[in-house]
């Protein structure tokens, strides 16, 4: 079982811990441990990299592998496989083994910020960081390079939508990228939107959420990769925000 300093370690890897919390986690850390964990952070988006892109075995290689394979079949005395060909199924078994350990971290892997966490409103609440004040939420935004336009007030009705309630907000960190959440009172339905700047891994977290996880809608516009989290449709919502019209 997993230590709690283990499983915060984990989450802050993972980018599942608040920004007081990750900096807080970030003061503990010795010299030893920083470095540790730098090189952790390294090896993660590295093979994020590596299995975000197609590979395969070249065709010559194939080739000459079925021909080798043909030509010992042919032989009386039996196949003799040469040590090479050991040596690339011995390499192709580890590879297996071990993206069968680290890809449910990875493709398929929705991560916890686009979960809501909340099963009423109060628990919602509860989670904002940053109060329903909006120059203050604004200024959240601003400092991290977060294009949307909020309403005059925290209670107000987008268009062709139910009465809607600013609750406040809250800064996350997705590994080494920015993510601003703004929680909803929406219709007495808690809902949350995640912003993230286009182009950064939170955005592409975003972008692959599939039906399995709580995302509504995802919308781009201004630099800003977005998406509703919850279970009441609030599309009508994220237009407001984004300026935009939402993608399904």
């Amino acid at each position: 079982m997993k230590s709690e300093r283990e499983k915060l370690w984990s989450a802050y890897l993972d980018g599942e811990l608040s920004a007081a919390e990750a900096a807080e986690f970030d003061q503990s850390l010795a010299p030893a441990e920083r470095e540790r964990l730098a090189a952790e952070m390294r090896f993660e988006n590295g093979l994020a990299d590596l299995m975000s892109v197609r590979s395969a075995c070249p065709d010559q290689v194939w080739r000459n592998l079925r021909a080798e394979l043909a030509q010992r079949s042919g032989s009386r005395r039996g196949v003799r496989i040469p040590f090479w060909m050991w040596t690339v199924a011995a390499l192709a078994a580890a590879v297996v083994v071990t993206l069968a350990i680290l890809l449910p971290r990875y493709p398929g892997h929705t991560p916890d910020f686009l979960a809501l966490n909340a099963t009423d409103v109060p628990a919602l609440a509860a989670q904002a960081e940053v109060p329903a004040d909006l120059p203050a939420i604004r200024g959240l935004l601003e400092k991290r390079g977060l294009k949307i336009t909020l309403p005059e007030s925290s209670t107000w009705t987008p268009d062709g939508h139910h009465q809607t309630v600013l609750l406040g907000a809250r800064h996350l960190r997705y590994g080494q990228d920015d993510v601003v959440e703004l929680l909803f009172n929406c219709c007495d339905e808690p809902i949350k939107i995640e912003l993230a700047r286009e182009g950064t891994r939170a955005a592409e977290a975003i972008e692959k959420a599939g039906a399995a996880s709580e995302v509504q809608y995802q919308a781009h516009a201004n630099g800003v990769t977005a998406a509703i989290v919850g279970g009441h449709d609030s599309r009508a919502l994220l237009d407001f925000l984004l300026g935009t019209r939402a993608q399904a």
